[in-house]
């Protein structure tokens, strides 16, 4: 059978390393120890191993980067260390947790701007990789994700090599932390066999069939249960038209009985806007958001598996030629207890952290587990959310906001969304099983960074209209047309707090195309209607002292929301917003003010700015001649200026040339490829991509991407 192999196979290499994957074989000839504690006294003791501390990932000279330590391979892409583990005579509970971090400096969005899948590995001599952690990277967002682990105990001991993956194609790119975290559990089952079955990056349409990609494992005896460990993502080639954007259906077969389908989907990409610093926040996507990890199925198929060999074959049905591919792996554990995987408890689990604003919406996962602490893929169950505080509420996709909120979770996970529109810093949220057969989550506890403007009164010298636009609506945090001043003159607007408050970080919303959602009055404002010069003053001995002098907030989208920190807090009472130049319409148009005092000001926050669709004036015609086999041309149409990133991508998604990296007017183009890379060496023969990621100055964002075939 065609991808059918076994994992002693000599063919499973050859097939392996012709496609370009990274796999280490053979003998390990350097070691290098990590710096952990080990206690072994009882149970509860920990040992933290730090396997990446601060570590770069690039796309250049890979030589660079690496130390005595860390081997750097794919041009700078991927990280490795080979270490050795700690063994442990008793259960342990292992978690993963990776942190990625834009290597900018201190530069927001100077290093890498996009999004860019990546993962962290296991790597065994002779088989193939283990995937323990699959991510995406925010739009230069900081993120971290961490991984339950412990069915790998067995392999996570001893001398092993671990890799981490980032597929991104610019230089400085990111810094990594790695650690794994072992608990000891006597409570806790590990599963007593793992063995690897599938990994791969590039699962493309053609490598799908009837038959493959398959993998035979051989079965020890004395195992009674057993789980598919099993992570997917859709990923594109063609931009907003590719795989990633459209969901298909994941299958798994045991011995050609189909045991596990599911069609993975994210259904509000928006909730990760806070690690999405530096661009717009795409549509929803099969398998991830920017800055999400991707959490692995567990499937039970204990009434599948025997003791000898079993074909275990993975599919995702339907993947577009030449529009995109998916990266899938896969491993099988089997335990001797002789437990069944069954929903025993429940978890609530944060997407984005802890720390939350006033009105922001932040995602929760709630998911069913069984006694091993296993996310049970197959449960079902009525899952109550609810706060003990009155201002906190919570909804589903299709729901309504309230407290508490009945979800129906199926496959035993639900994504739910929370905000906080409340005047404690603190807030405590739970899960509980409505038939009260599951045991209840733990409390997660919430600090709320408050928004103090939401508290206050505001008058102005000045209102366009009473009801629609007054001084209270610029505060108060809802989305309607907020306060506007409608002529020429200098205008201000006075916020009044309750208490004398210490704040040190403050957001302005002006108006723009970018800043009013569908629906509110100001939707139909332009960037015109921006504020050019303002003061931000606060009241000190009854006179008024300047805090920001802001001249020349530029009159387009990048102007729509500006923000505005101090060094350190200040106590004010009262607080002046004072327009000196409205802007070209003499129409200055303020949507919301946001006051806080933030732990390490100045931060950029979640500005709940609204998604707007995918600009499709963008034209991009197919290469003329092609195939070509000296100089192709590419046409293309740009609506208005903005800025654009052209590239030749080969078959594995390396970068072979640049046609254009920067800004860009409007008007017709046409680029000019003749088959060579950026050190002038021609390619060899095959299948080529164009690639034109553009941001007009709206900031709306538009991928394209077509097939070139070049003939040496």
């Amino acid at each position: 059978m065609r991808g059918c192999v076994s994992l002693n196979s000599v063919d499973f290499f050859e097939k392996y390393i012709k496609k370009g994957k990274i796999l280490r074989v053979g003998l390990i000839v350097l070691l290098w120890l990590a710096t952990f504690s080990t206690a072994h006294a009882g149970d509860g003791d920990t040992t933290i191993v730090q396997v990446f501390g601060n570590n770069g990932i690039h796309f250049g000279d890979q030589s660079v980067f690496a130390n005595d330590s860390v081997t750097v391979l794919a041009n700078g892409r991927v990280i490795e260390r080979t270490l050795v583990l700690p063994t442990f005579e008793n259960p342990v509970r292992i978690t993963a947790e990776v942190e990625i971090i834009p290597d900018d400096n201190g530069n927001t969005c100077s290093a890498d701007p996009w999004d860019r899948g990546g993962n962290v590995t296991l790597h065994l001599p002779f088989h193939y990789p283990i995937e323990l952690i699959k991510y995406i990277t925010g739009y230069g967002g900081h993120t971290t994700h961490e991984e339950d682990v412990s069915a790998l105990a067995s392999v996570l001991q001893g001398e092993k090599s671990i890799q981490v993956f980032i597929d991104t194609w610019t230089s400085p790119a990111w810094k990594v932390n790695l650690k794994l975290i072992y608990v000891e559990d006597v409570n806790y089952v590990n599963p007593a066999w793992v063995a690897p079955v599938y990994y791969e990056q590039w699962l493309m349409r053609e490598d799908v069939t009837n038959t493959a990609p398959a993998t035979t494992l051989d079965v020890p005896a004395g195992l009674d249960s057993f789980n598919i460990a099993y992570f997917t993502s859709g990923h594109s080639l063609v931009g907003s038209g590719g795989d990633e954007f459209i969901t298909k259906a994941n299958v798994i077969y045991v011995n050609e009985t189909e045991v596990f389908r599911q069609s993975p989907w994210r259904s509000n990409c928006t909730s990760f806007a806070s690690v999405n610093p530096c661009g717009n926040y795409p549509p929803s996507r099969s398998g991830w958001c920017p800055g999400d990890g991707v959490h692995p199925n567990l499937v039970d198929v204990s009434s599948n598996i025997s003791v000898g060999e079993q074909v275990i074959r993975h599919s995702v049905e339907n993947i577009r030629a030449e529009h995109g591919y998916w990266r899938v792996s896969s491993y099988l554990a089997g335990w001797d207890s002789g437990e069944q995987i069954a929903p025993q408890s429940i978890s609530l689990d944060p997407m984005e952290g802890t720390d939350i604003f006033t009105n922001q919406q932040v995602a929760l996962r709630v998911r069913l587990r069984d006694s091993n602490g296993n996310w049970v893929h197959n449960g079902n169950a009525t899952v109550r959310l609810q706060s003990d505080s009155a201002g906190v509420t919570f909804r589903d996709s299709q729901g309504i906001w309230s407290n508490p909120m009945d979800v129906d979770v199926s496959n035993g996970e639900i994504l739910v969304w929370m905000q906080a529109d409340v005047s404690s810093p603190e807030v405590n949220v739970w899960a509980t099983d409505a038939a009260g057969s599951l045991t209840t989550s733990d409390t997660l506890s919430f600090s709320v960074i408050l928004n103090y403007a939401i508290t206050a009164s505001a008058v102005a010298d000045f209102e366009c209209n009473s009801t629609s636009e007054a001084a209270e609506h610029a505060i108060d945090g809802t989305t309607a047309t907020k306060w506007c001043a409608n002529d020429a003159l200098p205008h201000w607007l006075t916020i009044t707090f309750p208490d004398s408050t210490p704040i040190n970080y403050i957001v302005i919303k002006h108006a723009g195309t970018t800043t009013a959602p569908s629906g509110d009055p100001g939707a139909n404002d332009h960037s015109g209607m921006n504020t050019t010069n303002f003061l931000i003053q606060h009241r000190v001995d009854g006179a008024w002292e300047t805090l920001f002098d802001v001249v020349g907030n530029p009159g387009t989208a990048e102007g729509d929301i500006t923000e505005h920190g101090l060094a350190e807090a200040v106590t004010i009472k009262d607080l002046r917003l004072y327009i000196t130049d409205p802007g070209e319409d003499n129409a200055a148009r303020i949507y919301e003010i946001e006051v806080y005092n933030l732990p390490n000001p100045p931060l950029s926050i979640d500005d709940n700015r609204w998604e707007l669709p995918i600009a499709e004036q963008f034209q991009l015609k197919q290469n003329y001649p092609n195939p070509f086999n000296g100089e192709t041309i590419i046409e293309m149409s740009v609506p208005q200026a903005g800025d654009m990133v052209a590239t030749v991508v080969n078959s594995l998604g390396q970068i072979v040339a640049r046609l254009h990296n920067g800004s860009i007017a409007s008007g017709d183009y046409s680029l000019r490829w003749d088959g060579r890379d950026g050190n002038n060496v021609a390619v060899a023969s095959g299948v080529y991509y164009l690639n034109i990621r553009y941001t007009d100055n709206y900031g709306r964002f538009t991928s394209k991407t077509i097939v070139m075939n070049y003939l040496k």
